[in-house]
């Protein structure tokens, strides 16, 4: 019984303690209280734990910022009120000095009010609500765990010069006397420029976005600032060319090169010469430009392409005798020695009933010689390459007949594997062998009847239908094979907005006899350097 009335009274002495408001919490006394008229001025009645507290506030433990911290800024907490009493509490959640999202409800940290919305901007500084830039709206998600994008933004873009209208929020509309060229690519504002900031080009180069750069398929940016991105880039100057056309300009149009009077680059000269750059009365069968050759080849891109011969490619003969000779390409000839003609790797130690790959003259010759311009981004171009021989594969590491891609460009790099070939020969595969039947011995002879000795052939079907291919690959003897290469890509590497030289010749090595084509086809620009030579398949 003793023992009873002592915890009796320890009891009732805890109890007054607590509601004469005992403890410290904030350092204020609690005041005990059933309704808000038991409290002081300024304070009300917290119901729940019968105790008077602040009126515009709650306590350090659970007022209305103390566990939720709703009104308090997710950086700071002092946003919404201060650190001692209320709205942004010591411990609230996004309103909290710890900057910890505002509550988590079944593993989602919540950090706003559904459906709530606020202004956005995402432009640089100093642009917002300038010339026709404005602010969007963000809406908070469904869960209030994110905000939406910034709808109905407005950010700057390349100026129109003169419009009346300030496009690029710098505060002023600009006019051709002002106009500045930021970026250091020849053009302003006024003069065809769309970017001259990376801001308006999604951070690439703007001295590379200009009115004579090429379009960048994919990039997401108008390259030529032609009002288009990303625009299907498609062969404009390849149609409704005559196949019989000895205009050399025609000739580069159907591989898809068109003059810089159409694309403000491209080619500004042409000429059809003998490989060592003199002129001469060139057969006129041994040149056309095609829409198809045979029952199965047709151009890689656009309407035509260009086929240059050693005999006449109207002919069902694979053996054209013309007798015109020429002197090759000096340049070249003397940067691989000036006594005969380079070797292919594949043949050293191969040749056959002769002592070297051929010797000047060149018989039965052509060469288009181009001068082109870059573009303002290009680093690299490529061309389609399809060679035929009715020397393969009889006279393999015996005849090479030549076709050479010659680079003249100021291009220089540390790099080994960018340096354009030291004899500007780019038509060779990655050991050295040159574009020829030679390149049977490296897998790259791919259109032929299967042979053993030669198991890259796959098949001769693109060949039917052309004096190459005569009857089915089971009755042919050897010497009436023949076979091509399929198409190859061959790429060189160039200066942007230089002037450069590139030379296509071909050639009958040692002899007029047997006939070897190229098909031409999809010049193509790039924007950074590349590997040159002949890619491989």
């Amino acid at each position: 019984m003793k023992k009873f009335l002592v915890g009796l009274m320890a009891f009732t002495l805890v109890f007054i303690a607590a509601a004469c408001g005992g403890g410290e919490d904030d350092g204020e006394s609690r005041t005990y209280c059933t309704q808000n008229e038991d409290c002081g001025e300024g304070y009300i009645c917290n119901t729940e734990k019968s105790e008077c507290v602040r009126e515009n506030g709650s306590d350090t433990d659970n007022g209305n910022g103390g566990n939720n911290g709703s009104s308090g800024s997710q950086n700071d907490g002092n946003q919404g009120g201060s650190n001692d009493d209320g709205n942004g509490g010591n411990n609230g959640g996004n309103g909290g000095n710890n900057g910890e999202p505002d509550s988590e409800q079944g593993g989602i940290y919540v950090t706003c009010t559904p459906g709530e919305t606020r202004p956005c901007y995402e432009g640089p500084s100093g642009t917002q609500d300038v010339g026709v830039c404005k602010s969007g709206v963000s809406t908070c998600v469904e869960d209030g765990s994110d905000w939406s994008e910034c709808v109905g933004q407005v950010l700057p873009k390349a100026e129109i010069c003169g419009d009346g209208l300030d496009q690029d929020c710098d505060g002023k509309d600009l006019t051709a006397g002002e106009a500045t060229d930021i970026d250091g690519d020849g053009f302003t504002y006024c003069t065809g420029d769309c970017c001259e900031t990376g801001w308006e080009c999604q951070g690439k180069d703007p001295a590379r976005i200009s009115p004579v750069s090429f379009e960048i398929a994919g990039n997401g940016v108008d390259d030529n600032c032609d009002g288009h991105i990303d625009e299907e880039v498609l062969s404009i100057c390849d149609s409704g060319i005559n196949p019989d056309t000895t205009n050399p300009l025609d000739m580069a149009a159907s591989i898809d090169l068109c003059p810089v009077q159409i694309t403000t680059y491209g080619v500004i000269n042409a000429k059809l010469l003998f490989p060592d750059g003199t002129t001469g009365d060139i057969p006129k069968n041994q040149y056309s430009v095609m829409s198809a050759y045979g029952n199965n080849l047709t151009p890689k891109a656009g309407m035509t392409f260009l086929a240059f011969s050693t005999g006449d490619l109207t002919s069902s003969s694979t053996s054209t005798t013309y007798e015109t000779s020429s002197q090759p390409p000096q340049d070249w000839f003397q940067a691989n020695g000036g006594q005969s003609f380079p070797d292919s790797p594949g043949c050293k130690g191969g040749l056959i009933q002769q002592s070297d790959p051929g010797k000047p003259p060149v018989n039965d010759p052509i060469m288009l010689e181009l001068e082109i311009r870059a573009p303002n981004n290009a680093e690299a171009f490529s061309v389609d390459v399809y060679y035929i021989s009715a020397e393969f594969p009889q006279y393999v590491c015996q005849f090479n007949d030549f076709f050479v891609m010659l680079l003249d460009s100021s291009f220089t790099t540390d790099n080994i594997e960018l340096q354009n070939p030291a004899d500007k020969n780019i038509a060779m595969d990655s050991i050295g062998n040159p574009l020829g039947i030679n390149l049977a011995k490296s897998g790259l002879f791919n259109v032929c009847c299967p042979r053993n000795n030669y198991p890259s052939c796959i098949s001769d079907e693109e060949l039917k239908g052309t004096p190459f291919t005569t009857a089915a690959c089971n009755a042919l003897t050897i010497g009436d094979a023949h076979g091509g290469t399929g198409w190859l890509t061959v790429r060189g590497n160039i200066v942007p907005k230089e002037d450069f030289k590139l030379r296509l010749a071909l050639w009958d090595t040692n002899d007029h006899q047997l006939d070897s084509m190229v098909l031409l086809d999809h010049f193509t620009w790039y924007e950074s350097a590349g590997r040159p030579g002949i890619a491989p398949k």
